[in-house]
């Protein structure tokens, strides 16, 4: 298989562009022939056209297909993807498909380039930006650094950690993997590298977040982070950064009794339902770890991942014994939390001065809207009167519109103090495509509207990128689905299991 290159990307976008000319009035069955194909090819490869086409075709990038009385023919993945959508139909067990009600009454679809931020910061070019830090600071940034940083994740780190008389706010705008996540994780771990001794134990940040699956995502790549600061903290007679995840899956104790009631123990123990392992596989707390009071997780697949009890701690009743640095909760945990005199020491309340939580993260900032934002709202400002403070209050969003103000009046912050950090227009750069297709049910069709859902869902995990696909990374490999409603989001769950 040959390395695809930018040929071959201005190749396919070529295509795709003649295809959208149909597809934008609804056509989703034009074509091109091969003589067509290579004409587009060679205009734009001179001597190279027919490869060109050829390794787009063996990366599964262009579909060939043989059409009767015609000969070859040719579409993209994208316009074999959308026929497909636009032609789903609902059938069931013993019923002709033929008689069967269409799914999809209309579609829209767009196609332009994707955009995100230049990732053209070194560590050190950061480092010049952040004064004050000590020699261990920046070695933690160093190290908790990715390869190159975008100039929005600077000037949020800059933000958090300059000192400040009483609460200040940041609210961090950015499209969906462009970094917003790490320019609140990468200062935290850098102040908290001051912050961690032996002995002492005080939740120090709290990361919010709406959904279970997205806490559990991040969750991950934190744990797996400090993870890797550890060697760097212990080297300096400091003990490592400790996370702790409070919610609905975390046992009470270290007992078999207790873990049972949260996690489904399979084979050698029980499989955490907040943590994966990087292979891919379940993480384990196995019988004899938990039998020994050891608060450990490994790799069901046996690889030699496994969790230090110094890093990660999983019950409910060490966390309390031992504040984790960084505490990922939700807000309803958070506000259940608030009038229990045993759990509520764990979100730095009536805690000593010195020993209260310095950042507060809310993630997806823009769920917190209606009635739920107004609850949202008045939980985050019982918590900061009891908390005492002052607190770094951070909000991640890709979609907030007047953000400052937004976020101001979500957590009682005055104007002013909330800055907010987005990517400007200067840093950003254009790469790949971006497609963006609305479908509309058929209304008339005996099938509810989420059978559509479900079977666009279905339809598109099969179009994606398996693993080692020859397309190399040109499509993705995940899928994800969302609703505007919660009981929706269960039975559109629970359908698709």
């Amino acid at each position: 298989m040959p390395v695809l290159t930018r040929d071959h990307d201005a190749l396919l976008s070529a295509l795709e562009d003649i295809e959208l000319l149909s597809l934008r009035w609804g056509d989703v069955n034009g074509s091109l022939s091969r003589e067509e194909a290579l004409a587009v090819a060679e205009g734009l490869v001179p001597g190279a056209g027919e490869d060109t086409l050829e390794a787009l075709i063996e990366g599964a990038l262009i579909y060939e297909f043989d059409l009767a009385g015609v000969g070859p023919r040719y579409r993209s993945r994208f316009g074999e993807t959308l026929r497909l959508l636009a032609r789903l139909r609902q059938t069931f067990l013993g019923e002709s498909w033929r008689g069967s009600p269409r799914l999809v009454a209309d579609f829209r679809v767009d196609l332009r380039s994707r955009r995100y931020p230049d990732r053209s910061w070194s560590s050190e070019a950061a480092l010049a930006e952040l004064k004050g830090l000590t020699e261990l600071q920046c070695a933690v940034f160093r190290a908790a650094a990715p390869g190159a940083l975008a100039a929005f994740q600077v000037r949020a780190a800059e933000r958090l950690l300059t000192p400040a008389e009483g609460d200040i706010g940041v609210i961090v705008g950015a499209g969906t993997g462009a970094g917003k996540t790490l320019s609140f994780y990468l200062p935290v771990f850098v102040r908290l590298a001051e912050l961690v001794r032996g002995g002492e134990f005080w939740t120090k940040a709290i990361a919010i977040y709406p959904r279970k699956e997205l806490l559990k995502d991040q969750l991950s790549e934190a744990v797996g982070r400090v993870a890797n600061l550890s060697p760097l903290l212990t080297g300096t007679h400091r003990r490592p950064i400790r996370i702790g995840a409070y919610y609905a899956d975390t046992p009470g104790v270290a007992s078999r009794e207790s873990v049972a009631q949260v996690w489904l123990h399979r084979g050698r123990g029980f499989i955490c339902p907040f943590l994966r392992c990087d292979c891919g596989g379940d993480m384990i707390w196995t019988d004899a770890d938990l039998a020994a009071g050891r608060e450990r997780l490994e790799c069901g697949r046996g690889c030699a991942c496994a969790t230090s009890p110094d890093v990660l701690v999983l019950t409910r009743r060490r966390q309390q014994a031992e504040p984790p640095d960084i505490l990922f909760t939700t807000t309803e945990m958070l506000n259940r939390s608030l009038s229990d005199q045993r759990r509520r020491a764990l979100f730095g309340i009536r805690r000593p001065q010195g020993q209260r939580p310095e950042f507060l993260l809310l993630d997806e900032a823009h769920t917190y809207t209606g009635a739920a934002g107004a609850q949202a709202a008045l939980t985050l400002r019982r918590w900061r009167y009891l908390a005492g403070g002052p607190v770094a209050w951070v909000g991640l969003s890709a979609t907030l519109h007047e953000a400052a103000q937004f976020f101001g009046d979500l957590t009682g912050l005055d104007p002013p103090v909330v800055a907010e950090v987005t990517p400007l227009e200067k840093e950003m750069v254009e790469e790949g495509r971006e497609y963006q297709v609305a479908l509309r049910g058929d209304p008339a069709a005996r099938a509810s509207l989420l059978s559509t859902s479900i079977q666009s869902a279905m339809l598109l995990g099969r179009t994606l990128d398996p693993e080692n696909a020859p397309s190399q990374r040109r499509f993705g490999r995940r899928l994800f689905a969302f609703t505007d409603d919660l009981d929706v989001t269960h039975r559109l769950f629970d359908d698709l299991r």
